[in-house]
């Protein structure tokens, strides 16, 4: 009869429960600490503790302190009162997944609440510039003031002093990059087509729109055009 070799190591059996426990023992873990998180510091550390009866290793530690092993159906029973003081937590009334609490978004996208993001910001006429007898680039100021990225779209009107339309459209070839939350940023936009026949005072008005055609806000400003006047008209 053969020797056994005494420097043979034993084998580790991997099955599907074994990697299920670690699966979901973790995954309970990290939920009671979000629960915690969220202010309910009792239920979270129950939850966090019930939790270390399903992985793998904390288990095998216990059962080597107290010399008692948890059968299968124990360790499910153990899952379905987490589960049970989980949704107890509120988590499940409010919408939010178990694991959503610890996944962090980029830094410009604030963390899901669960409240309604605010699209907001506003916009500033700097200048008014003209070339000749025509609108040149206008700069302009847009400060994000709400929660979300937006992507600054432009409606050009200009008045005259009767308050009729001389010339109106939006910039055929926008360059105005994207506006993060709490930033503001200066550019130049350019309404072409936009000539002046006579000297006088007009009226620029510049509405901000999203990306979707959402007016945002509305700025004008007063500006002359002294053009004519040196021809003798």
């Amino acid at each position: 009869m053969p020797k056994a070799n005494a420097s043979e190591k034993p084998k580790i059996r991997i099955s599907v429960g074994l990697i299920l426990s670690w699966i979901f023992g973790i995954i309970f873990f990290f939920d009671g600490l979000a629960v915690i998180a969220t202010g309910s510091a009792a239920l979270g550390v129950v939850i966090s503790l019930l939790s270390l009866f399903i992985i793998p290793y904390t288990n095998t530690l216990i059962g080597e302190k107290t010399n008692i092993e948890l059968s299968r159906g124990i360790k499910i029973g153990v899952a379905v009162v987490i589960l049970i003081l989980f949704s107890m937590s509120g988590f499940a009334s409010s919408g939010i997944s178990p694991t959503s609490i610890t996944t962090q978004t980029g830094a410009d996208e604030p963390a899901e609440t669960g409240q309604t993001k605010v699209r907001q910001a506003e916009i500033t006429i700097d200048r008014v510039q003209l070339l000749y007898a025509n609108l040149a680039p206008t700069r302009l100021t847009v400060s994000n003031t709400g929660d979300v990225t937006i992507t600054p779209r432009f409606d050009f009107t200009v008045y005259d002093l009767q308050d009729r339309v001389v010339c109106q459209g939006s910039p055929s070839f926008s360059t105005f990059p994207s506006v993060a939350p709490g930033d503001t940023i200066t550019d130049e936009e350019q309404l072409l087509d936009c000539s002046f026949d006579r000297d006088g005072e007009y009226t620029l008005q510049v509405d901000l729109l999203d990306s979707d055609y959402t007016n945002l806000d509305t700025d004008r400003k007063d500006f002359t055009v002294s053009y004519w006047g040196q021809f003798g008209g």
